[in-house]
């Protein structure tokens, strides 16, 4: 294998990754349901392409998501953990 075609190689890889502060998952909870009982803020985990955003009110902070947001890749998720209620009881058969 010749010099050029391992620069090739390389140059390709790198071209096919994405960004550096591309986010591939974004997870919006509240304090109150934190397993970890964070205060409010975004909490990176070590990939770096993913984020917990804790916020302490009924919504999460839009300004705090839409930055968060237009970081997001095509592919990306958000997700919202929110127990909430549930929707309908499955009662026992009798």
């Amino acid at each position: 294998m010749t010099i050029r075609s391992r620069l090739a190689r390389i140059e390709q890889s790198a071209r096919d990754r994405p960004p550096a502060d591309v986010l591939h998952i974004i997870s919006v909870v509240r304090t109150d349901q934190d397993p970890d009982r964070r205060p409010p803020g975004v909490y990176h985990y070590p990939s770096r392409t993913s984020v917990d955003l804790v916020h302490d009110g009924p919504e999460p902070d839009p300004v705090a998501l839409r930055t968060l947001t237009d970081r997001l890749a095509p592919w990306g998720l958000v997700i919202t953990c929110d127990a909430g209620e549930p929707i309908s009881e499955i009662l026992p058969d009798s």
